[in-house]
């Protein structure tokens, strides 16, 4: 379970010897910003409330809704990218996130590296801003995640809430029929 904006984690050391210990030691604990919020989200995520506790009928029924919610956008975002022409996508599974690959006309791909902006030279950069200046909808462009030359991706998240997913689908589908036609 985890919480966006909120990010935990642990390490354990082992085998290092005592002076490496106390330098990473002293690394953490000069940051600047205090840990605690962190400290107790993190808490709740590794102990969380069991049967008999009082919060724990609130706790199941919250969670089980936003369980329930990520996997239906999940399921929405796959159903409705998979009917979108040159666009392919995987079944999003276990993140919040997928990671569709999209199938460019020459003329995206010649518009972008002619392009006198050098970071709009990339073509996903490229759609990406046009996808941002056209809708409001952010994507990270998939270049920078090393994908395979030639190949271009971008990546979205199933965060947006349900009750405007809909409309968030809609959005994106129009944008890139346009998109195509524009450089087709």
């Amino acid at each position: 379970m985890g919480e966006c904006g909120f990010r935990g984690g642990y390490a354990e050391l082992i085998g290092f010897d005592e002076d490496t210990i106390y330098q990473i030691t002293k690394l953490l604990s000069s940051m600047l910003c205090p840990n605690i919020a962190g400290q107790l989200l993190f808490e709740s995520y590794v102990n969380p409330p069991i049967i008999g506790d009082p919060s724990f009928k609130l706790y199941s029924i919250e969670k089980d809704q936003i369980l329930r919610s990520l996997s239906n956008r999940a399921s929405m975002l796959y159903k409705s990218m998979q009917n979108i022409p040159n666009i392919s996508i995987n079944p999003v599974q276990g993140a919040m996130y997928a990671f569709p690959r999209i199938f460019l006309p020459e003329n995206a791909v010649s518009a972008s590296l002619n392009h006198s902006d050098p970071i709009l030279r990339i073509p996903d950069v490229y759609y990406c801003m046009k996808l941002l200046e056209e809708t409001g909808i952010v994507a990270v462009p998939g270049s920078g995640f090393g994908q395979v030359d030639g190949t271009w991706h971008f990546r979205t998240t199933i965060l947006p809430h349900e009750d405007i997913f809909d409309e968030f689908l809609l959005r994106f589908r129009q944008f890139h029929i346009r998109f195509l036609q524009a450089h087709s």
